[in-house]
């Protein structure tokens, strides 16, 4: 998660025209902030600057998901799903094998402490 929120998402602004290979086509312009945009560059309306290759504008990261930090965000869902899963498999292991025969008979004040 930190490395996601702290990479930069891979903003125009910080990027050359020369550094990032075009096509023989014609320049574009973002028609929000004018400044020059490749292909797979677009406008966050949030952030209000262009990303390359923006996925989208991820609130739990504070930040666009982009061409820079696309790898560390699809790390940190999956390991959080994957969290979640060994933690539930857990749970279900730890109900079946430490409960008693039924639910009725769960002893709740006792579990409480």
């Amino acid at each position: 998660l930190v490395k996601a929120m702290w990479t930069s998402p891979g903003r125009l602004a910080d990027l050359k025209a020369s550094a990032i290979s075009v096509q023989e086509e014609p320049a574009q312009t973002c028609d929000k902030c004018a400044a020059w945009k490749p292909e797979r560059g677009h406008h966050c309306s949030t952030c209000g600057e262009c990303t390359l290759k923006m996925d989208h504008h991820c609130h739990w990261i504070s930040s666009c998901v982009g061409f820079r930090n696309y790898k560390f965000f699809f790390l940190f869902v999956v390991y959080g799903t994957l969290t979640q899963v060994f933690t539930e498999v857990l749970l279900i292991f730890a109900l079946v094998t430490k409960a008693p025969a039924g639910f009725e008979a769960w002893d709740y004040a006792a579990m409480a402490c």
